[in-house]
């Protein structure tokens, strides 16, 4: 019994040399008690912003925000052990903590590198395609500038894609993309409202109306005779007589000139089959001396009547008239109210030259090419 009590402290020493080694000899050796590296966080969290600087808040937010919280709770699980006393610390909760923040940090870098190259190939391939987009939205534009709505695309698509090119050149390639895709829709939309309006240059039917006009107004100059045949497309004035071209003239439009006239105030200049049926000398006209033609004739009242039929055309609309070939031209624009506009010295001698009753055909193009069907053609190749 007396060797049992006296074996009694060394059981009891050994016991606790026993905890002392597992609790601080072990922890020693496998590392529980050690700081874990980066256990601040700094090189993680430098990375996390590093990959916010190349997109990844705006490409994936949740994801983000998810490895910024992460992130936090390891650093402060770190912390917390640091404040423990040295023989009880264990930093293996933590450590597991910051290896999850800093496991996601990394697949989030990875995504938002693959994320980023793809948009700065993609963002650039768009830029260069919006180059020529412009460029044929531009040249459609030239012809439809009146129109209030293909303006509107028009500016839009281009303020898009300098935005685009000012992103891609500091970089921010997701943003480059948004504003490229913009552009391009806004380009698509004004495109798309030019053509519309230009497409009545292309169709057969008016086509071959036109021609029939023209071809008409040319026959009827033969034997002495003369006419007039105004191209709308191509902004000129020519004058046949005995059947001959005789003189071209520059000629100036209603302000919508690429439209056919439907009503008093549209500012179109109708096409028609018409004759001279009045001449104005000096002081009889408010622009020099004028031709008055006879619009609207028949066709120009069925096709107005049926609009209104339609209610296509406002209540109050009307049919108009006094549509004259008159001067005070030579301004470089469209600027009259449907009327054409010749200078003065042109106007003068084209008005000794054409008497009442000669025939006038005002037609839309005349089957040759002109600026518009030379856009619409070079476009349609494409």
């Amino acid at each position: 019994m007396k060797a049992l009590f006296l074996r009694i402290p060394v059981y009891i020493v050994a016991l606790l040399s026993g905890i002392y080694v597992a609790e601080t000899i072990v922890p020693q050796l496998d590392g529980r008690k050690d700081i874990p590296p980066g256990g601040d966080g700094a090189v993680a969290r430098n990375a996390l912003y590093s990959s916010s600087r190349h997109g990844a808040k705006d490409y994936y937010p949740k994801e983000y925000d998810e490895a910024e919280y992460r992130l936090e709770l390891a650093r402060k699980a770190v912390n917390s052990e640091l404040g423990q006393n040295w023989f009880v610390r264990d930093f293996s909760y933590s450590s597991g903590k910051l290896a999850e923040a800093e496991d996601m940090v990394a697949a989030l870098m990875n995504k938002t590198s693959r994320r980023e190259t793809s948009d700065m190939l993609e963002s650039g391939a768009r830029i260069l395609q919006l180059e020529n987009m412009l460029k044929e939205s531009g040249a459609l534009l030239e012809h439809t500038s009146t129109s209030v709505l293909a303006r509107q695309r028009y500016a839009r698509a281009t303020i898009m894609y300098k935005n685009a090119k000012d992103s891609f050149a500091r970089k921010k390639y997701g943003s480059a993309l948004k504003h490229a895709n913009e552009s391009m829709a806004s380009a698509r939309k004004a495109m798309e409202t030019s053509r519309n309006m230009l497409s009545r240059f292309s169709d057969p039917s008016l086509l071959s109306k036109w021609v029939s006009w023209k071809n008409m107004a040319v026959a009827s100059s033969r034997g002495g005779g003369a006419a007039i045949v105004v191209i709308k497309e191509k902004h000129r004035l020519d004058f046949y007589r005995n059947g001959s071209l005789a003189r071209s003239f520059v000629a100036e439009l209603g302000a919508n000139s690429i439209n056919q006239k439907m009503y008093a105030g549209d500012r179109a200049t109708p096409e028609g089959y018409y004759k001279i049926t009045h001449k104005k000398g000096h002081g009889q006209s408010r622009y020099n001396c004028a031709l008055l033609i006879n619009y609207p004739n028949g066709e120009d009242k069925v096709r107005f009547n049926t609009l209104k039929s339609r209610h296509e055309l406002g209540r109050g609309s009307k049919i108009g008239g006094l549509i004259e070939i008159h001067g005070e031209g030579g301004k470089g624009f469209d600027w009259t109210d449907g009327c054409v506009a010749l200078t003065d010295r042109e106007m003068e001698w084209l008005f000794r030259a054409t008497p009442v009753g000669a025939v006038v055909a005002i037609v839309g193009t005349d089957g040759s090419d002109g600026p518009i069907t030379s856009t619409l053609k070079s476009l349609g190749k494409k």
